[in-house]
């Protein structure tokens, strides 16, 4: 069943960190919706299994019972505005555009772009305390996502350096 009112996804990973969708912006606060949709859209891979969604999210949960608590999941992000499917029945999928800001940042070949974002924390205000498995892979994602950003600072760094472009070197 696809919903035909869901818009673009909005991540926003740096600073205050949120979600936006057509139906609403969906922050930390909502601990474990953003947990489960940022997951959903980091590992945005063809679609992830129901039972790994599972594990991260409710580990040493019968599976009844986790079952359970991942469609009732599933119902309030659809509601959130979220796009999402199951594929043969074991898999979940999340349909539709969506826009990561930290993938802006580092696939854009321009120059010019906003310096104060690429000093702001990676998903501040977000420690959540439901999942040590889910905050392990937390931590990892913080950890690829800073190392991505210092990549593209010091490659903008040596060729403003190269161009002699002192102002932006600092």
């Amino acid at each position: 069943m696809r919903n035909q009112e869901t818009g673009q996804i909005r991540l926003y990973v740096l600073g205050d960190a949120r979600i936006e969708t057509s139906k609403g912006v969906i922050d930390p606060s909502s601990e474990l919706i953003f947990a489960s949709a940022l997951y959903l859209i980091l590992e945005r891979r063809p679609a992830v299994s129901r039972r790994e969604l599972q594990n991260i999210l409710w580990p040493g949960v019968k599976q009844d019972s986790g079952s359970h608590r991942l469609r009732q999941l599933l119902f309030r992000l659809r509601q959130s505005g979220f796009d999402v499917s199951s594929k043969s029945g074991s898999r979940i999928c999340l349909n539709g555009d969506l826009w990561i800001d930290v993938d802006e940042i580092i696939s854009t070949s321009k120059e010019v772009f906003d310096h104060n974002s690429l000093g702001r924390p990676v998903l501040p205000a977000f420690d959540p305390t439901f999942s040590d498995p889910f905050s392990d892979w937390l931590d990892r994602r913080r950890g690829a996502i800073t190392g991505d950003l210092a990549r593209v600072i010091l490659g903008r760094i040596a060729r403003a350096r190269v161009g002699g472009r002192w102002q932006q070197v600092e």
